[in-house]
């Protein structure tokens, strides 16, 4: 039951994920955003940030100029989750230099079965220590947050913005 749930949920996600990519006519692109690496938690986070906890991730975001969006973010914490979404919806400030996005994404934990979620990023570009993302999502998995973000800082790799 396990691997049917599994590859319903990857089926879903792969129809969404094809259903929300607009054709070059109807949108242009805004800003990409593109890289990976290690990122560190920092306060604001529900994950502790005392613990030295790292991640390893991967982000290649379009944002169209009629805010739709395209691309993927993973995100692992080894041992504990991966996270796995696809984009639909995006924006960028530029006097901030701040991209968002938002999509679904699947949990996958060790223990229990993945757990389909609407999440949001976002990005400030920079190498280690510039760098900066965010993730938010409505799991629940942290209840006692009523916004479960966690926000981490790049100590390898780098984060793109263009």
């Amino acid at each position: 039951m396990r691997k049917l749930s599994c590859r319903f949920a990857l089926a879903l996600f792969a129809a969404i994920a094809v259903a929300a990519t607009p054709s070059t006519a109807e949108a242009d692109i805004v800003v990409q955003v593109g890289g990976g690496g290690t990122g560190l938690f920092i306060d604001p986070s529900v994950t502790p940030t005392d613990l030295g906890l790292t991640t390893n991730f991967a982000v290649g975001l379009t944002v169209n100029s009629d805010g739709s969006a395209t691309g993927h973010f993973t995100c692992l914490i080894p041992g504990i989750v991966v996270v796995n979404g696809h984009y639909t919806e995006g924006s960028y400030d530029a006097k901030t230099g701040i991209a968002t996005a938002s999509g679904i994404g699947i949990l996958y934990f060790p223990t229990f079965d993945p757990i389909l979620v609407e999440f949001t990023n976002t990005f400030s570009a920079g190498g280690p220590g510039v760098g900066v993302f965010t993730l938010s999502e409505t799991s629940g998995y942290f209840p006692n947050y009523p916004e479960d973000v966690d926000t981490e800082v790049v100590i390898r790799g780098g984060i793109t913005i263009r």
